[in-house]
């Protein structure tokens, strides 16, 4: 079962979204969401640099949106 379900949320209620920042454990989840539900009303607020390119070594950890 999911978070959502098992933390009783409608997650069709959502209002908004926070990231504390732009490491790809912290938003890839985005990606799953906006493909279930309307996302377009919802406000994402986040650190002017959330969504630039973030690399480990070679590897990007950084947002996949």
């Amino acid at each position: 079962m999911s978070n959502e379900k098992l933390l009783n949320i409608d997650l069709e209620k959502l209002t908004h979204i926070a990231l504390s920042h732009g490491h790809n454990d912290h938003t890839r989840g985005l990606m799953y969401l906006k493909d279930k539900y309307d996302l377009s009303q919802v406000e994402v607020i986040a650190h002017p640099d959330c969504f630039y390119p973030k690399y480990y070594d070679e590897e990007s950890i950084g947002s996949e949106l």
